[in-house]
């Protein structure tokens, strides 16, 4: 878990495409939500890939989390 301080308007890149599988497999997706303080914060295009961009429109705490499924439908959070 990771906290940074970012001005109202601004946007932040989420990364996760370091993200690797175990036993040979390999990530099938990537699901990013916002688990709390969705009215602080809205994402900005596809929150289904490895990156995802969260657009800031109010002061306050936001919560984001990532789930990522391999090829063998094992999930992780």
């Amino acid at each position: 878990m990771s906290s940074s301080r970012v001005a109202v308007g601004d946007s932040v890149t989420l990364d996760a495409s370091a993200s690797s599988a175990a036993g040979g497999a390999s990530i099938a997706s990537y699901a990013w939500a916002i688990t709390s303080g969705g009215g602080f914060a809205s994402f900005s295009g596809s929150t289904s890939g490895p990156t995802a961009t969260l657009v800031t429109s109010g002061s306050g705490s936001v919560t984001v989390q990532l789930t990522v499924t391999d090829s063998l439908g094992r999930s992780a959070v």
